[in-house]
């Protein structure tokens, strides 16, 4: 076991002492009064075991000694009797900030970046990140203050600047503290939920003496992961190094086949994209076409439509004039109009009216002959030329209005 360390009081400065025997691994603070009688060592099992199973047998908390603002004792000696994560109530962010930080108090600041989140965000930093080019190793380090390897690991090895660097540069790393057989559920918990229960039975079945460990997960295909490598707490700095730097390599070496496969997957992609863009544009195109034809078509019926209906409108109009028209008299009779019609188009036309028939009749008889007032004016042969439908009263006689013996009248579009 690690050699126990005292603490002792000279000329107002505390100083840790290291046993070189191979007593219980215990850290005893003394003053000026204290005796070593007062150290009771905890109870071990046979394998070297602490057993918490007898109620009579747990540890009894230590006295907090308070100190006063004259004596100049290092707190940090007494930080790594904390435990790096505490096995009750706290949140996982808790139990991840208290790692964190009793981590650096215990083994100094130059140490690995752990990754502040849960295990989930981590994988998805490191193994699945959305940018493909982003993805790296995933480092799982997970300590164990009851391994004789400990304290020397952490601090020889996995604090080492080549260690850190390494890391920071290459890989996501989470840190956990397996202690405590409640934390050790929580990360293998964890583990099984992400798909990495290989990791999992891989440390549970690791010898207490193996810790610490670092388990080195990469991808081997688009949707798996692997157990690269697995660190552990009796390695050298060059086979650490060493472990991490293949799997890095490895994962390098089938990211940059992935890198190649995306790309050719992105350029099929691509190309189905701009073939699906071209299909749907000339699809919209037939599309349209198809509609404009079929608004043409649509359009051209309306207005055959329209035109037939206005033909027949026409035709029944003409035909009601032509009944409207009064008996032509003969050319030998007395107090009469001759009118002479020049329409657009067609041979002039006389028609003889009585004076007694109304001047209507002159556009009765131009609507007879399917000039209709709704698109045609007439005009006498006055200078300037009267518009008969607006200068005349329609409704009294030719004689009333002295209308000539003989007109000519002129039938035109308005």
């Amino acid at each position: 076991m690690p050699p126990k360390r005292r603490v002792e009081e000279e000329d107002d400065d505390v100083v840790v002492l290291d046993d070189s025997d191979d007593s219980d691994d215990s850290v005893v603070a003394l003053d000026d009064d204290a005796e070593d009688d007062d150290y009771m060592p905890s109870d071990e099992g046979e394998d070297g075991d602490v057993d918490f199973d007898d109620a009579d047998d747990e540890p009894e908390e230590a006295e907090v000694v308070e100190l006063s603002d004259d004596e100049d004792m290092e707190v940090e000696a007494l930080d790594d009797r904390l435990p790096l994560m505490f096995d009750g109530e706290e949140s996982l962010a808790e139990k991840l900030d208290n790692f964190a930080m009793i981590f650096e108090s215990r083994y100094g600041e130059t140490h690995p970046l752990f990754y502040p989140g849960p295990l989930q965000d981590a994988k998805l930093q490191s193994l699945s990140h959305p940018t493909f080019e982003e993805r790296r190793p995933l480092a799982i380090y997970v300590h164990r203050d009851d391994s004789p390897n400990a304290d020397n690991f952490a601090k020889e090895i996995l604090c080492s600047p080549p260690i850190t660097e390494f890391l920071g540069a290459n890989y996501i790393t989470f840190g956990w503290d397996t202690t405590q057989q409640a934390n050790a559920k929580i990360l293998f918990d964890a583990l099984r939920d992400e798909g990495l229960d290989y990791v999992s039975m891989a440390i549970q079945r690791a010898r207490k003496s193996d810790f610490p460990l670092i388990a080195l997960v990469n991808r081997t295909k688009t949707i798996t992961f692997k157990l690269a490598a697995l660190v552990y707490g009796n390695d050298t700095l060059d086979s650490v190094l060493s472990k991490l730097e293949i799997t890095v390599r490895e994962m390098r070496s089938f990211m940059s086949s992935e890198a190649e496969a995306h790309r050719e997957r992105q350029a099929r992609e691509n190309l189905r994209q701009l073939q699906q863009a071209e299909y749907e544009a000339s699809l919209k195109a037939d599309q349209e076409e198809r509609r404009a034809k079929e608004e043409a078509q649509a359009k051209l019926e309306a207005e055959e439509a329209e035109e037939k209906r206005q033909a027949a409108a026409k035709e029944k109009r003409v035909v009601e004039q032509e009944a409207a028209l009064p008996d032509e008299p003969p050319a030998s009779e007395a107090n009469i109009v001759t009118l002479k019609f020049n329409f657009p188009g067609e041979p002039p036309a006389i028609r003889r009216f009585r004076k007694t028939d109304t001047v209507r009749m002159v556009t009765v008889f131009a609507e007879s002959k399917g000039f209709l007032m709704d698109d045609y004016d007439v005009f006498n042969s006055d200078r300037p030329m009267k518009n008969v439908a607006k200068e005349y009263d329609l409704d009294k006689t030719f004689g009333e209005v002295n209308w000539p013996t003989r007109e000519c009248l002129n039938v035109g579009l308005r």
